[in-house]
């Protein structure tokens, strides 16, 4: 291989990193998942109030998405 050639592929290859590098990455809600044990802790508090445990309301509790707070219940009850 010609030093020539070889420079032209490195300079390339040097480009295409420097390009990838500047992509903008994805900017999503990036919230973390509450902790098993802080969802446990607030459905034990919802029930010591006697207030009925569902997806709405412990969403509504931990400031969730229902969706979210479905499967989390599910979790609780598995554990």
């Amino acid at each position: 291989m010609e030093a020539g050639t070889l420079t032209e592929e490195l300079a390339d290859e040097l480009a295409e990193a420097e390009q990838a590098e500047t992509r903008p990455r994805r900017q999503g809600a990036g919230r973390k998942a509450e902790p098993l044990a802080v969802v446990k802790e607030a459905v034990a508090a919802m029930q010591a109030e006697g207030q009925k445990v569902s997806g709405p309301t412990l969403a509504e509790r931990l400031g969730a998405n229902t969706r979210t707070a479905h499967r989390r219940l599910s979790e609780v009850q598995a554990a």
